[in-house]
């Protein structure tokens, strides 16, 4: 029995070199496991909600196809665009027969040549074999697997796998390290996890509230309320995800069948408070996740450098013309990045106090036209024009002005000085006299050492480096936090993921990755961990390798001697010397109440 796990780089989009941005088409094809080992894998049946929970992420702009597999390989729903709020009912699917992946994935790559879409990926859900009725036939479809992995590479497919952790000893497997990128969970996270990874690889849109359950007289979860943090939605998505099959409300009563996925498309929100009706096991996990649709304005500004020719662009998306409330106003926002065009260049903004602030660099323009900007990378959708326009204020000469006045200024300020010094220095003089000083000597120079004497030659005069100048980096002040994920431990034990608060850090001096983890409560030693650095920016931290770890950042590696910046959300995959231990890091902003 040949066993093929993926390597546990699962979050890491550095192993493909091509990002996604949403908003773009995307086209999945989702692979089901449905062998006759999946009865012991999931005998509690979650595969088909963690599909669902997937399919619920997706855009009505995107595509979306369903095989299932065993020993054949079926299609259950064609590549088709996404419906809200109607997800595929999977259910009734039986686990029968052997486990042929390698036909599963050959077929997969086929329906994705006919898609449109401009992000193809494949996405799928397995306890991991590939299991044929004779060693032949699993050679085959191990052969076959691997000839599909080379494929996706050579067109850019991503091809992600969430694998069910079959007993406990199945931490044991040996990883597939090939091409196609995964997880090894247990079935009772695998739903939860399946929404992570099409947020975290995909970059679905989509926002996580915090939930605030109330519970009835029984002990159950009644009610779920939650505050959606962008004002004035005209639509709302919303996905409940559940570690527990229950029953929600979005309007109406409560459904007859209980879910472990639920979605809906609801109109406005009355206020911006969500309440929805439950009824849930009172230790069940949930997540909401909604995806705001707003209609709304842009407002620019520019504000020219004083000094040079750069120019800052300060936009605010408004709920209309007369109400001027920030659509980003919510903490949730700040410091979040967004991606957007100005002038033709594309560029990336940050939030600042509900605004999104931009640098254009240099501009002879008078004006600044603003467009595209992604409000999918902050969660939702805008809908109304997503352009502005704004003007750049005349330099003109009153700056320069100002600035030559004050060089005179500071001149004149400084002959001040000069003069009261000399005219202290004469009245000394006056009271006491200072002797006519004697003209030296000047001593014949010494004539030069001949060859072959014991005569030594002059030492150089030691020459006095100027100081180095601080580095900025050295006036920055940590922010948010550091998600940690260790995927591979140097003697194969399981670490929970874990954050490592950079706010509590009072100062700005370097620290290293070992000393991170070692804040994080890790006792194990990871080999190189020392010697990779973590500094602060103005706006994230940036990462020196002085190591012989592989460091690797959106597919390019990390050379030894160089840095590397992170800004919200990006992340890295270290593989420590050893090549044993791996772990993911991400950059985090922080909320309010974690400061």
């Amino acid at each position: 029995m040949a066993r093929l796990l993926v390597a546990a780089a699962f979050g890491v989009s550095s192993w493909l070199g091509t990002g996604m941005h949403h908003g773009f088409c995307q086209d999945v094809m989702f692979l089901m496991d449905t062998s006759q080992s999946m009865n012991d894998s999931d005998a509690i049946r979650t595969v088909p909600d963690a599909i669902r929970a997937m399919m619920a992420s997706l855009e009505p702009s995107d595509r979306a196809g369903i095989f299932t597999y065993s020993t054949w390989t079926t299609p259950v729903l064609p590549l088709t665009g996404v419906q809200p709020g109607q997800l595929p009912d999977l259910s009734g699917v039986a686990y029968q027969g052997y486990t042929n992946t390698g036909d599963a994935m050959t077929q997969a790559l086929v329906a994705l040549e006919k898609g449109n879409g401009k992000q193809r990926s494949v996405v799928l859900v397995t306890d991991g074999e590939i299991m044929m009725p004779d060693s032949e036939g699993t050679l085959r479809s191990s052969q076959q697997f691997a000839e599909c992995m080379e494929r996706a590479s050579r067109e850019g497919i991503p091809v992600y796998i969430l694998t069910i952790k079959n007993g406990p000893d199945d931490w044991e497997y040996k990883l597939y390290g090939g091409y196609a990128k995964g997880e090894t969970v247990s079935v009772g996270q695998i739903v939860m996890k399946s929404w992570e990874l099409m947020r975290d690889e995909l970059h679905t849109c989509g926002m996580e509230l915090e939930i605030e359950k109330k519970m009835d007289a029984s002990g159950k979860i009644s009610s779920l309320t939650a505050k959606v943090p962008v004002p004035g939605a005209a639509r709302l998505q919303v996905t409940v995800i559940s570690s527990k099959p229950g029953r929600v409300a979005f309007g109406g009563q409560l459904p007859q069948k209980p879910e472990r996925v639920q979605s809906q498309q609801l109109s406005a929100v009355q206020g911006d408070t969500l309440n929805l009706q439950a009824d849930y096991p009172a230790d069940t996990e949930l997540k909401l996740v909604v995806v705001p649709a707003v209609d709304g304005v842009l407002k620019a500004e520019a504000d020219p450098s004083r000094l040079g020719r750069g120019v800052t662009v300060r936009i605010t998306p408004t709920v209309s013309e007369t109400d001027g409330t920030s659509l980003l106003s919510d903490e949730s926002f700040q410091g979040k990045t967004v991606h957007l065009t100005l002038n033709g260049q594309e560029t990336e903004g940050t939030v600042q106090d509900g605004v999104i602030c931009a640098i254009l660099p240099e501009t002879d323009s008078n004006e600044i036209l603003v467009e595209d900007i992604r409000f999918e990378e902050l969660g939702f959708h805008f809908f109304g024009t997503n352009m502005a326009r704004t003007s750049v204020p005349r330099r003109g000469i009153l700056p320069w002005l100002l600035a030559g006045l004050g060089l005179a200024l500071l001149g004149f300020l400084l002959w001040l000085h000069k003069r009261k010094q000399e005219e202290q220095g004469e009245k000394v003089s006056a009271i006491n006299p200072v002797p006519t000083p004697v003209p030296p000597v000047k001593e014949k120079p010494a004539p030069p050492p001949v060859i072959g004497t014991a005569a030594e030659k002059p030492e150089p005069e030691e020459k006095i480096e100027p100081e180095p100048m601080q580095e900025e980096k050295e006036t920055n002040h940590y922010r948010g936090k550091l998600a940690f994920y260790v995927t591979a431990t140097p003697d194969g034990s399981d670490i929970p993921p874990m954050d490592y608060n950079l706010f509590r850090r009072s100062n700005g001096q370097e620290i290293s990755l070992a000393e991170l983890l070692k804040g994080c409560g890790v006792k194990l030693r990871f080999p190189g961990a020392g010697d990779i650095i973590v500094g602060p920016l103005r706006h994230g931290v940036y990462l020196q390798n002085k190591s012989d770890c592989t460091i690797t950042k959106r597919g390019e590696i990390l050379l030894k001697g160089r840095q590397v910046d992170l800004y919200y959300d990006e992340k890295v995959h270290i593989a420590f010397s050893d090549e044993k231990s791996e772990l993911i890091m991400i950059y985090k902003s922080l909320k309010p109440n974690e400061k």
